[in-house]
């Protein structure tokens, strides 16, 4: 048993720390942590195994003879062992002189005679026998000879001989009676138990192999165990160097002071904006790598103002680019050190303190931070994003935000991580898993893609969900960000040309990560985030022959663009638009298909939609199915789209919008897009048609039926009469 006792090692800055080289943290408000032990080494007590020999004499005396070699005298062989037990009664024993003792010539011939009957008992022998078979007959002991030698575990083996007897007699009675027995002189335990220490017990050693030794250390411990081989009168002898227990006490700034805080103390020691840097490995001649060597005094704090140090990355002119969460920071890495022994040795700490560095746009809510590691450079300059501003970040010699006024909101809206609503402590700076920010340069089509990962808890489960910083738990269930059950998908990707300043598209695929390439790139997925179950490693930009395809799964095709504004509503007739749908049959050669186009459209303005059309190419000289078409559907309009004079075009379509609903909504897992609002439209048929009017129109044009094409998109003609009522 034990005793609490939290002043065992006296006042708080008394107490003489030992580093063990171990730093874990026990959350006492979280009973989900783990109870398991994580194995520590170092301290100032050992657990150990320790044994011990323990012994107890049955008699106070013994005759055990070491070997047959020593001479024993007479006076010593005699023993009275009834007379001499060391505890109780001792079942077992002998006499030598024996009761039976005679005078003159009888004693010649009995004398010491061992006598067992009811009135007298000179002795009492396990396993007793005799040898010889007159004197057995005739009931009568033996004389003692003398010594006897020989123990088993305390058990001695007793011979008693014929003694003093005339010859005649001798010859009558037989020469070789014996009484054979044994008694038991003695116990021996060892005993093997826990226990804490001050000396590390696996270090004991031992000075020989008899009473200095010790087990498991032994060999034979039926031999080390004898009493002619290590005396019962020696005790357990304990050998240990003391310098196994050293303990390493000369750091002084383990000690603490009564006025003690953790939160004041991890201030001083936790540095999560430190930088430490090697020495420049300028020749490739030199018999050492100074990117290898780290000196003491080469590392530098950057400022908590900015926030969190996020991102360290060498830009042109041998620059030094540092993003924290709230500014991004410019130094110089060229400099010119005066060095002596000292310098050289411990280093100067001038990389980051040499000059002022160059601070871009700081500003009361910051500016140009990043609250995760992606970022890219490319030859148009470096680009990383600011979530929590919803920012997308240029460096190009001076930082911009190069997301346009006109698309500000939609960014604001989507760039903040929605996980973070709910959970503040969810990591997103891990992209390979579940959530994070990646970003890649498409080298072959110069456009940058950044693809934001991203879920939002749904409403209903809203201040009910905990999150453990490893699995989210719901009543008995426990779940990760993938669970659609749980969270809705508010990932996306888009995708910016430097060359035109423009965000040019929206993508359907969000993988985890990407790796570049001069001609093509790839993109992997390790956790899904919807129910299609796409994972696994995906190259973009291999081959002509293929399209619209990612990890497997079919994706449409969407291109959608506006009608010049005229400042007053006008009616429009028709959409011709001049989409060319190549087929390559090798890398270089392309065939033009004049019968494949987009086979799904949508028009529709502020107040105003056509609903669903289903495209259908119209077949020259088929006049049955320009009778068939147009067809009403319950959820679409089938009509005819016509090839003439190398474009494409379509009239029949009108007003199926129903009142006071919204047209088009963002679906609950897609924020990059919106799709037709399911009850906003009413497809039945209509005698009177209502045309499309509006000061401007939306006409969206979708391929998802062909794989195998590549589009080139050219022109986009619109015909439109001016209503003037």
């Amino acid at each position: 048993m034990k005793n609490y006792l939290p002043s065992q090692y006296g006042q708080i800055d008394n107490i003489e720390w030992i580093d063990t080289g171990y730093n874990g943290r026990i959350d006492w408000n979280n009973p989900n942590q783990s109870s398991d032990c994580d194995t520590i080494f170092g301290g100032d007590t050992f657990l150990n195994s320790a044994t011990k020999k323990r012994k107890m004499p049955i008699f106070m005396e013994d005759r055990v003879i070491p070997s047959s070699a020593t001479q024993v005298s007479p006076v010593n062989q005699d023993i009275q062992l009834s007379l001499l037990p060391n505890i109780a009664y001792p079942r077992f024993w002998m006499d030598y002189p024996t009761s039976l003792d005679y005078t003159g010539t009888t004693q010649a011939l009995f004398g010491d005679v061992a006598v067992q009957s009811i009135s007298k008992v000179d002795y009492n022998f396990i396993c007793a026998s005799s040898d010889g078979q007159s004197w057995k007959n005739a009931g009568l002991g033996a004389a003692i000879l003398g010594s006897f030698a020989g123990a088993s575990f305390g058990v001695i083996s007793l011979p008693i001989a014929v003694g003093i007897i005339v010859g005649k007699t001798k010859a009558d009675l037989g020469n070789d009676l014996f009484l054979k027995g044994k008694y038991i002189h003695s116990f021996y335990g060892i005993t093997s138990y826990i226990c804490e220490s001050n000396y590390n017990l696996d270090l004991r050693h031992g000075e020989n192999i008899k009473e200095k030794d010790f087990y498991p250390n032994v060999g034979d411990i039926n031999e080390w165990t004898q009493e002619f081989f290590v005396p019962m009168n020696e005790d357990n002898y304990y050998l240990y160097n003391t310098d196994y227990s050293k303990q390493n006490k000369e750091n002084p700034n383990f000690i603490l002071n009564n006025d003690y805080s953790r939160e004041k103390q991890d201030c001083k020691v936790q540095h999560p904006n430190r930088v430490i840097y090697s020495l420049q490995d300028n020749d490739q001649n030199d018999v050492f790598d100074g990117n290898l060597i780290y000196l003491a005094n080469n590392y530098f704090d950057f400022p908590k103002s900015g926030g969190s140090l996020q991102i360290i990355k060498g830009v042109e002119n041998g620059k030094v680019l540092a993003i924290q969460e709230n500014r991004a920071t410019l130094f110089n890495s060229y400099i010119a050190l005066q060095t002596n022994v000292a310098t050289a040795t411990v280093g100067s700490n001038t990389l980051f303190n040499q000059q002022s560095p160059a601070i871009f746009v700081q500003t009361d809510l910051g500016f140009g931070g990043t609250q995760t590691q992606a970022i890219v450079s490319t030859e148009f300059g470096t680009y990383w994003v600011d979530n929590k501003r919803g920012a997308i970040i240029e460096y190009a010699g001076n930082i911009k935000n190069i997301v346009k006024p006109e698309e500000e909101w939609w960014f604001k809206e989507n760039l903040p991580f929605k996980i973070l609503k709910d959970f503040p402590n969810f990591d997103v700076t891990n992209n390979y898993k579940y959530l994070g920010m990646s970003i890649v340069y498409d080298a072959r089509f110069k456009r940058i893609i950044f693809t934001k990962r991203d879920v939002e808890l749904k409403p209903e489960y809203r201040n009910n969900v905990t999150y453990d910083g490893m699995l989210f738990h719901y009543e008995d269930e426990s779940f990760t960000p993938e669970s659609t059950k749980f969270f809705n998908n508010k990932s996306w990707t888009i995708s910016y040309s430097p060359l035109t300043k423009n965000f040019i598209s929206f993508h359907t695929y969000t993988p985890n990560y990407y790796i570049p390439n001069q001609s093509y790139f790839a993109s992997g997925i390790n956790y899904t985030l919807s129910n299609t179950f796409e994972e696994g490693l995906w190259y973009h930009n291999l081959t002509k022959q293929s399209f619209q395809i990612f990890y497997g799964k079919v994706h449409p095709f969407i291109f959608e663009f506006v009608s010049p504004s005229r400042l007053q509503d006008s009616q429009i007739e028709s959409v011709r638009y001049l989409a060319d749908f190549y087929r390559f049959t090798d890398g270089l050669s392309s065939t033009l298909i004049q019968s494949v186009t987009y086979n799904k459209a949508l028009i529709y303005n502020q107040k105003q939609s056509s609903g669903l059309l289903e495209l259908v190419v119209k077949e020259k000289n088929n006049r049955r199915q320009s009778i068939l078409y147009p067809i009403q559907n319950q959820n679409s309009r089938s009509i005819l789209v016509e090839y003439v004079q190398n474009g494409y075009q379509f009239n029949n379509f009108y007003n199926v919008a129903v009142n006071d609903k919204p047209l088009l909504i963002y679906p609950s897992n897609n924020p990059a897009f919106t799709e037709i609002n399911p009850t906003s439209s009413d497809y039945s048929p209509r005698f009177l048609k209502q045309k499309l009017t509006s000061d401007y129109h939306v006409i969206r044009l979708i391929n998802d039926e062909h794989t195998n094409y590549q589009i080139d998109h050219r022109v986009n003609l619109v015909q439109i009469n001016n209503n003037n009522q």
